[in-house]
């Protein structure tokens, strides 16, 4: 117990920031010093303790700041951290400062001004060839090979492989929506499919993209032998527009 009541920690700590001598030296008698990433600059035990200028008496942001950079560039007790493993430490600073400053136990939360560094953005990583027919055939089997909601899936992997369209701009889709300049020709172009097909985006931005055969063959498979199954499951009194339907003939969602 706390002097201000029971204190129940739900996880196991990862890492511990110590700002106190009693408890740092009590944080390596118990084992746990291998958590231990920093401690204030008034803890002297055990030898091996990270110290830090951190204190318990005067938090600052400049000594803060400082413990982040020498994280990130390291010294001759540690080699330099990766921003993650920064911002992991850092983390455990915020989070001390912000309950001592909520418990009374310091005037400001100084420590809610450094920001912990920003993990690099790495690309996604694109899926091959052989993984995405593989994905289609699997769509396309289900449970009942030749059905409808196969027949939908593989076109919806299709139309999503061959246009490049985000999953809400590809349930967003409209019949109107199919064959957009090619209108002048009839609904199907004057080859044989819609070259091209409208999606709205983010901010009801619209873009006209192209379609190509193996995609329209299974939107038209699609559309032909599947849809019109789907919409029959529809009570509704209007049928959706929605190119691609749920068992209850209703737009398809994410």
């Amino acid at each position: 117990d706390a002097g201000n009541g029971a204190v129940t920690i739900d996880a196991r700590p990862v890492k511990i920031v110590s700002v106190s001598p009693t408890a740092t030296e009590m944080l390596f008698a118990i084992g746990a010093g291998d958590q231990v990433v920093a401690v204030d600059d008034q803890s002297s035990y055990p030898a091996e303790a990270p110290r830090t200028a951190l204190s318990g008496f005067t938090p600052n942001i400049e000594a803060i700041a400082g413990f982040l950079a020498e994280l990130r560039e390291g010294g001759e007790e540690h080699a330099p951290l990766a921003a993650s493993s920064a911002a992991r430490a850092v983390a455990a600073v915020r989070g001390l400062h912000a309950f001592a400053a909520a418990e009374g136990m310091a005037g400001a939360d100084v420590a809610s001004q450094v920001r912990p560094p920003a993990p690099p953005r790495r690309l996604p990583r694109a899926i091959g060839v052989a993984e995405v027919e593989r994905l289609i055939v699997a769509a396309g089997a289900g449970d009942e090979p030749g059905g409808p909601r196969p027949l939908r899936d593989r076109a919806l992997l299709e139309l999503l492989y061959g246009t490049g369209a985000r999953i809400s701009e590809a349930v967003g889709l409209d019949v109107d929506d199919l064959g957009i300049a090619d209108r002048a020709d009839g609904p199907g172009g004057s080859d044989g499919w819609p070259a091209t097909l409208r999606l709205s985006g983010k901010g009801g931005k619209q873009r006209i993209v192209p379609v190509g055969r193996y995609a329209w063959e299974a939107l038209d498979a699609h559309l032909v032998r599947a849809r019109p199954a789907l919409a029959a499951g529809s009570r509704r009194a209007r049928p959706s527009p929605a190119v691609f339907l749920n068992a209850r003939g209703g737009r398809l969602t994410r």
